[in-house]
């Protein structure tokens, strides 16, 4: 899936305008307060081209970030131009999830805009085992994904995003072999038409993916936000689990 975002990470900030990043950084601190530690070092897994990161950052957390398209990645790198000098600059590692390989541990993880639900399947076990490898104990993971249920509402649904030069479509297709939903994503500028790709959840519990991991599902220590742009961008994130 990360080939897909090549063509698509120099014009990504401007198709998610419509994305509460705000309301859901805010969100992460607050989870973060009913940890009941104190949280320094961040990890973004799948952070994109940054803008969530970087409001982390500005608010005085240390982040590394991690993302397996290096197109999104130095889109990111440009805008670490406007980080304040008070801020820490992020480190940014080209790694797909199931690679994750960090120095040392961290505070806490978050995954957002349902980055697990472009992991695929098989990758999960691992991808949380590493994560548990790289979280302190104790440490706070955050994350959100879309449903197979919600995915397959979104059968045959077409979202069109258009800017000046731009044009990108997001056609969502259910495929029923072994229980999978897909969501088969297409984007173009106007001249130069690009690779179609999928993303895939299997109709598994994530719940007994992190438990294999040995990460507990308790409210301090993996908490779901909301959903994709569209959803969030009406709804805003939901208030964390009291402790």
């Amino acid at each position: 899936m990360s080939q897909c975002y090549g063509p698509l990470a120099a014009r990504y900030d401007a198709l998610t305008g419509d994305v509460p990043y705000e309301a859901l950084e805010t969100w992460y601190e607050t989870a973060f307060a009913h940890s009941g530690r104190a949280v320094h070092t961040v990890l973004d897994l799948c952070c994109g081209t940054g803008t969530l990161s970087l409001l982390l950052a500005k608010h005085g957390y240390e982040m590394i970030c991690v993302d397996a398209s290096a197109e999104m990645l130095s889109v990111f790198q440009q805008k670490l131009r406007g980080l304040p000098r008070s801020a820490v600059a992020p480190m940014l590692l080209c790694q797909r999830a199931e690679e994750l390989d960090l120095y040392d541990t961290v505070d806490a993880a978050v995954c957002s805009l349902d980055g697990v639900n472009y992991m695929r399947p098989e990758t999960l076990p691992e991808v949380f085992r590493r994560l548990h490898l790289f979280l302190s104990p104790g440490g706070t993971l955050c994350f959100d994904f879309l449903s197979p249920g919600h995915m397959r509402s979104l059968d045959g649904q077409c979202f069109v995003d258009e800017e000046d030069d731009t044009l990108c479509l997001w056609r969502s297709e259910v495929v029923k072999t072994s229980c999978a939903t897909a969501w088969t994503f297409s984007a173009a500028q106007r001249t130069e038409p690009t690779a179609a790709s999928r993303r895939s959840i299997r109709s598994i519990s994530i719940r007994r993916k992190c438990s294999k991991s040995s990460l507990s599902m308790q409210a301090s220590a993996a908490s779901a936000c909301s959903r994709t742009a569209r959803s969030t961008a009406r709804g805003g994130c939901s208030s964390p689990p009291s402790a």
